[in-house]
């Protein structure tokens, strides 16, 4: 299947991400938190949640990640953490998650 790529954006909050739409075709609803969109598989098998948080208090990137934490029993694979983004990915009980939290240069 060849991707068909569309355009997320939240004009209040500045987010854009690009993603496959043809892929995560199901709109499912707002994520728990923060302002954003979810999208979902036709299968139900993968899901990517789109969200945007304030950031009044000046917090670090590192200090976000780990205040949030990983999932307890998680496996993680993969880690980076710079002063304008994180991104981890591992696997939890049977499934693979990749998080990326992108700072905007206002953080």
């Amino acid at each position: 299947m060849v991707p068909k790529w569309s355009s997320y954006h939240d004009v209040d909050s500045g987010v854009i991400a690009e993603l496959p739409r043809n892929i995560f075709a199901i709109e499912a609803g707002s994520p728990s938190i923060g302002k954003g969109r979810q999208y979902a598989t036709a299968d139900g098998r993968a899901l990517v949640v789109l969200f945007s948080l304030p950031n009044a208090g000046a917090e670090k990137t590192g200090s976000y990640l780990s205040r949030m934490g990983v999932p307890k029993n998680a496996k993680l694979s993969y880690s980076r953490v710079t002063h304008r983004f994180f991104a981890i990915s591992g696997r939890f009980a049977d499934r693979i998650f990749y998080n990326r939290c992108n700072f905007s240069a206002l953080s």
